[in-house]
Order: structure tokens, then C-alpha cells, then sequence
């Protein structure tokens, strides 16, 4: 009963239950259930092997498969919709890049709310360039602002180009600059110190605060700081101020 929940999660863990008792060759019964008629078996299904599969099993999820599987599921229930999209930030499949790309998309415009999170998270895991400016957006959003965060931090170092020029615009909102500043300081990349050194002391007080809070996240990350940097551009920022 737990594998027919709409829940993935539920459902995932209900299926890989049975998968790791069952007692005859488990290749079949993989297959039959990714063709089963219930929804919620596919979808089980899929997310195990999505969350647990073996090579050989990742496999059966050829981009035929996927297709199908996401057309048939994803204008379902806000829970379905939801499920979709998770799949989606653990799924690495070339082949479907474009299509994947198309669907996510859609997805980002849900009008579920817990939807569009799913995305945002799914999105981190995918770590997509193309995808990172309107994970920027959303930390303009209070309903996705933390989640947007912690998406870009797991992005790493594919989010720092548009992170870095969304920091340095001048024309950019400062809560925005301000935000970006935050997320900065949860990617541990030596060349996000050098960035954010070389931000201190242009004059906006409330950027530098934010500035140094996120430098001193990365310093005790174990980061390198020259002191004699540290030093020039401490001076600097207090110069700024008289």
C-alpha cells in the first residue's frame, strides 16, 4: 500500500523495501513495475532507480522511457507535479538534456508553490549554468529566497560568473547584492575570497558588513588570507567611510 503513495519519498522507500526482499530474479519484477499500469508503481519505480540503481538498471531508463514516463506524469496532481521535479535533480541523462531542459522550465512557472522549490533544490543538484540566473532571480523572492541559496552554494563554481557580475553591478538592487554577497560566502573557492576582498571599501556600508560576514565564513572553512591583503583592503573600506 506504502508504493501506491502519492509521496515520493513514501513511495521510494516502500518500493526499495520490496525490491531488497524479494526472493526471485529482480531484474523482471523492475521492468514489469517501470511498465506497470498504476502511476505510482512507475513512478516508484523510477525514483529507486534514480536514488538507488545499479549501472545496469540506470540503464532501463533510456530517454524513450523517460519521455514517456514525464509526459504521462508531470500535468498530474500538485504531488505528482512535485515528484516530477524531484526526479528531475537526480537524473543525468545527455541524451535528454533538451527535452529535460524543456520541462524544467515548465515546471518553474508551477503554480504550487512546493513545486517550484522542488525545482530550485533540483536545480543545485544539477548544477546547470544555464539555470542560474533564475536561481539569482529567486533571492528576490521571500517565499524561494532560502531555498535559491542553498541551490546556488551547491552549484559551486558554475554559479560564481553571474554571482560575481550580479555582485559588482552597480545597477543591481543592493538587498540583491546584499543577498548574492550571502551566498558567496557558502561557496569554499579561494578565487571567492580574492572576489570579495576586492569588494570591500567602495562606499556602501551595509555590502561591506555582508562582505566580511562572508569572509569570515570562508576563512573558517580553512581558506587562505593574505594578512597583507586583508590589511590593504581593510584600510581601504575604512577610508571610504571619512
Amino acid at each position: 500500500e506504502l508504493v501506491d503513495e502519492d509521496d515520493l519519498e513514501a513511495s521510494v522507500a516502500a518500493f526499495y523495501c520490496l525490491y531488497r526482499h524479494y526472493r526471485g530474479d529482480t531484474a523482471p519484477w523492475l521492468r514489469s513495475a517501470l511498465a506497470a499500469e498504476k502511476r505510482t508503481w512507475r513512478k516508484a519505480a523510477v525514483g529507486y532507480i534514480v536514488e538507488h540503481g545499479t549501472d545496469e538498471e540506470r540503464e532501463l531508463l533510456d530517454a524513450n522511457y523517460m519521455r514517456s514516463f514525464f509526459d504521462r506524469s508531470w500535468q498530474g496532481s500538485a504531488t505528482e507535479r512535485l515528484g516530477v521535479a524531484r526526479i528531475l535533480g537526480r537524473l543525468q541523462e545527455p541524451e535528454l538534456s533538451g527535452y529535460l531542459d524543456e520541462l524544467v522550465r515548465e515546471l518553474m512557472n508551477d503554480p504550487d508553490r512546493e513545486v517550484v522549490r522542488q525545482v530550485i533544490e533540483s536545480l543545485g543538484h544539477l548544477a546547470a549554468v544555464q539555470h542560474v540566473p533564475w536561481l539569482i532571480a529567486r533571492l528576490g523572492d521571500r517565499d524561494y529566497r532560502r531555498a535559491a541559496r542553498q541551490a546556488l552554494a551547491e552549484c559551486g563554481e558554475v554559479a560564481i560568473p553571474s554571482l560575481s557580475e550580479g555582485l559588482l553591478d552597480e545597477k543591481v538592487d543592493l538587498p540583491m547584492r546584499l543577498a548574492i554577497a550571502r551566498v558567496l560566502g557558502d561557496i569554499h573557492r579561494q578565487d571567492v575570497v580574492d572576489l570579495l576582498l576586492g569588494q570591500l571599501g567602495l562606499g556602501v556600508p551595509a555590502l561591506d558588513f555582508a562582505l566580511i560576514k562572508s569572509l569570515s565564513k570562508l576563512r573558517s572553512a580553512g581558506l587562505s588570507f593574505a594578512r597583507s591583503d586583508v590589511e590593504t583592503h581593510l584600510e581601504k573600506a575604512m577610508e571610504s567611510y571619512y
